[in-house]
């Protein structure tokens, strides 16, 4: 009974300590993913206070000459506006992007039901032309003597 006691015991320590190594590695990979957001965030915040600090630098009204007319505007507002206008435009390209993946992923993943389907239906013929090996040897034996 001591024994008993103790392979369970065992199985379980070794069970949990599987579980903790899982755990552990989800959380090595999560925390990978968190570090990359980090310096992503931390690039994106360093590139909008170098525009800002540009921008407060510029201050004087420039000319803006449109197709249907002129305008003076603050050199601040044209240089964040086309940061904004720069953000978004890209974001819109960024996103279709993905859009046009996620549907290329969605087509192959179809693609690779329609072939496992395929080769499931070939190795169901596969199997059942192996358990009648007589007829395989008699269409051998008839081709042999339509040759001959």
């Amino acid at each position: 009974m001591g024994i008993r006691r103790t392979y369970r015991l065992n199985r379980f320590i070794f069970k949990m300590n599987r579980v903790y190594i899982g755990i552990s590695c989800f959380f090595i990979k999560k925390g990978e993913i968190f570090i990359k957001v980090q310096w992503t965030l931390l690039f994106g915040l360093l590139f909008a206070i170098i525009i800002a600090v540009f921008a407060v630098i510029n201050v004087d009204a420039v000319q803006v000459n449109y197709v249907f007319g002129n305008a003076q505007w603050p050199l601040v507002l044209i240089i964040l506006c086309s940061a904004l206008l720069g953000a978004a435009v890209s974001g819109l390209f960024a996103m279709f992007r993905s859009l046009q993946s996620n549907r290329r992923i969605k087509e192959l993943q179809k693609e690779i039901t329609s072939k496992e389907l395929t080769i499931a239906t070939q190795q169901n013929e596969i199997a059942e032309l192996q358990k009648q090996p007589v007829l395989a040897t008699e269409k051998v034996d008839i081709m042999k003597n339509s040759t001959e």
